[in-house]
């Protein structure tokens, strides 16, 4: 049996070599960590890096966030992953990203950018104020030193309505509805209601720019008769109004029930809403309205007997 001996001399020198190696490679993870995390910054999911610049030229007036070569805040930001930052030249930090919600629209305002036109109320990319452009729900990173950002609910429009658009910008016009060009298009700088009207569905629109008004169409019935108990369970949801009254030839009172059914067509909604405001006006307005002076203009042409026996004319 053969025995190995290794002197107690080179037990040590192999210790000691193993020590300064394993210090040595510490040493050099360590000052490779510190100068990685000098030089580069990871972003996580959900958030998104800021980047300031420490030298450059001024910003111009009025704004708050820097194109490449400016200092202060750089207007573009960085997403998820590592992104390489020179310290000497940069400062950085993490922000949460800006969500928004489903159903819901997200109305951006620059706090900085060229100032608006007179006259003008929204504006474009660049520019200083509430931005045309709107938000659909989702995550999005935005520097919100730059920027304000609300949530507002998005136009739904439900089923058996349509959706009134009338622009809240532009000039004045004296038309109740604004006219489309023979390809449909209407002036931009307008204000007022829209020929075309939005069908069932959600919208994400600018909320400073149109009002949605959410209008009922179709066929409707209204019923004219007795106020009693049991004239309202049969007209149902029905609105129930007074009957047609009338003098027969030949001077005789007449009271008539009826129901009238009526409808109202999408493409003649927004004249209808610039004339009466809603369906409830135009029921009340002009279907009541009609219907008594019909009833008693061609009421008054019959005899009792007529109307007893339904002779026709």
């Amino acid at each position: 049996m053969d025995i190995t001996f290794t002197p107690p001399r080179r037990i040590a020198r192999w210790k000691w070599l193993l020590g300064f190696w394993g210090a040595v490679a510490l040493t050099i993870l360590a000052v490779f960590l510190t100068t990685w995390n000098t030089f580069f910054q990871y972003v996580p999911p959900g958030q998104h890096l800021v980047i300031i610049a420490k030298d450059g030229a001024p910003l111009p007036p009025g704004h708050v966030l820097a194109k490449p070569g400016e200092k202060g805040p750089l207007a573009e930001v960085m997403g998820e992953g590592w992104h390489f930052v020179m310290p000497i030249a940069y400062e950085r930090k993490l922000e949460p990203n800006t969500t928004i919600a489903a159903g819901k629209v997200g109305v951006v305002t620059a706090l900085g950018g060229k100032p608006l036109p007179p006259g003008r109320i929204l504006a474009d990319e660049g520019e200083q104020g509430i931005q045309r452009r709107v938000l659909p729900p989702g995550s999005y990173r935005i520097y919100l030193l730059g920027y304000k950002v609300e949530e507002k609910p998005a136009t739904e429009i439900p089923v058996g309505f349509v959706g009134v658009q009338r622009r809240l910008v532009g000039r004045e016009t004296d038309e109740p509805v604004i006219e489309a060009d023979a390809n449909g298009r209407v002036a931009e700088d307008r204000k007022g209601l829209l020929p075309t009207v939005l069908q069932p569905g959600l919208y994400y629109i600018n909320p400073y720019e149109y009002d949605v008004i959410p209008s009922e169409v179709g066929i409707f019935q209204t019923t004219f008769a007795k106020d009693d108990a049991s004239n309202r369970l049969q007209v149902a949801d029905n609105q129930l109004r007074t009957p047609i009254t009338f003098t027969s030839r030949g001077g005789f009172p007449i009271s008539v029930d009826c129901t009238v059914e009526w409808e109202i067509l999408p493409e003649d909604m927004p004249r209808l809403v610039a004339e009466y405001g809603s369906r409830s006006r135009i029921e009340e307005n002009v279907i009541d309205l009609q219907t008594h002076a019909i009833g008693r203009d061609k009421g008054s042409e019959y005899g009792v007997l007529d109307l007893l026996e339904g002779v026709k004319r």
